[in-house]
């Protein structure tokens, strides 16, 4: 519900403001598990419950949110080119590993790789592709059921799937992410399976 709300939220600035779009208003969401896990808990020493910022006000619809404002600013993001984004990917590897030594296990979310996401998307939106990539044409038309299904599928692999072939400890930590990324290519050739069934009788009653 979160997600399926979240762009009628963002586009209407519900968040902050009821008369103005604000697309910053999510992202900006952000800032509460980042603060509260780098600082009050990795600085300060000082325990926070999870339910405050372990949720998806503070982690799924933020990064929900950054999808659509890289949407909304393609053409500006075209114009930073490729030496910017690249120095952002550089620097969110050089936090992640300082963030490794110094704050370990004290944040869910972290900002030196934040900031690499964030920036190799950005370098791969300003990179022009120039041969079909038969991968990416088939994972583009279902990705946006592909996200909603992720939490579902990664569940289905850990709770049932592991368990029932005996994989345990180590190997399943391991397997899940793998496991989790069959599931939802899976998922997408039954969508796209299932789309095109479903176009081709659309098409069939318009030329009856």
């Amino acid at each position: 519900m979160v997600y399926s709300g979240a762009d009628l939220l963002l586009r209407r600035g519900a968040a902050f403001d009821e008369n103005a779009q604000n697309p910053l208003a999510g992202p900006l969401l952000l800032l509460v598990p980042l603060v509260l896990g780098e600082v009050v808990v990795g600085m300060l020493h000082r325990e926070v419950a999870a339910q405050y910022s372990r949720n998806a006000w503070f982690t799924g619809l933020p990064c929900f949110a950054l999808g659509l404002l890289f949407k909304e600013a393609e053409t500006q993001i075209k114009r930073l080119g490729r030496k910017w984004p690249a120095l952002g990917v550089l620097v969110g590897l050089v936090l992640s590993v300082l963030e490794y030594r110094y704050l370990n296990d004290s944040a869910d979310m972290y900002f030196g790789p934040l900031v690499a996401a964030v920036s190799l998307f950005l370098l791969a939106q300003n990179v022009t592709c120039t041969w079909e990539n038969s991968f990416v044409l088939y994972a583009e038309g279902p990705a946006l059921a592909i996200y909603i299904l992720n939490p579902a599928l990664r569940t289905l692999a850990q709770r049932q799937l592991l368990p029932w072939w005996g994989v345990r400890g180590m190997a399943a930590d391991w397997l899940l992410p793998v496991l989790t990324l069959a599931l939802a290519l899976l998922a997408a050739g039954i969508w796209l399976w299932l789309k095109g069934l479903w176009n081709k009788r659309k098409t069939r009653q318009v030329t009856a």
